[in-house]
């Protein structure tokens, strides 16, 4: 793209705040079915999902915070409501008693699954049927030079 070709600043925030809007539209949106549906919300449903998706569906605590971009203190309170509700465990790693896991239980396992059909089907109708198949690919590669060009810490 030349410059001559490129937007100007105001359309680049006029289309920021857009995005912005959105996703936050639809996350609301799923964030109440969840709720409702499944008594989650989509930050426990994120850790139940990230959990799941791990070798043995057990994942340290500090990587599963840093995948679900949490504070320490935060993932702690967030899998104590977990812990609490029976969908994951707590375990201590034998060889290295500083190391905690997040585990998942039966009763989560089975919980996630439900979770995540209800998940798609809210992706699919608040999201998914606003692209057309023109869109799809259009937007997949603008999210992932997003994503790319934002990967460097600095």
């Amino acid at each position: 793209m030349t410059d001559r070709q490129r937007p100007s600043t105001r359309r680049y925030l006029e289309v920021w705040r857009l995005y912005l809007v959105s996703q936050n539209l639809v996350l609301k949106k799923l964030e109440r079915e969840m709720q409702a549906a499944h008594g989650l919300s989509l930050a426990e449903f994120d850790v139940l999902a990230h959990v799941s998706a791990a070798p043995d569906q057990r994942l340290r605590l500090g990587q599963l915070a840093e995948a679900v971009l949490f504070t320490t203190g935060g993932i702690t309170r967030l899998l104590d409501r977990l812990c609490d509700a029976g969908l994951l465990v707590r375990e201590r790693d034998p060889a290295d008693r500083r190391v905690v896991y997040a585990v998942l239980t039966s009763k989560g396992n089975d919980h996630f699954q439900q979770a995540s059909r209800s998940q798609l089907r809210g992706v699919v109708k608040h999201f998914g049927r606003q692209l057309t198949a023109d869109d799809i690919d259009a937007v997949e590669a603008f999210l992932t030079r997003l994503v790319d060009s934002n990967l460097d810490p600095a």
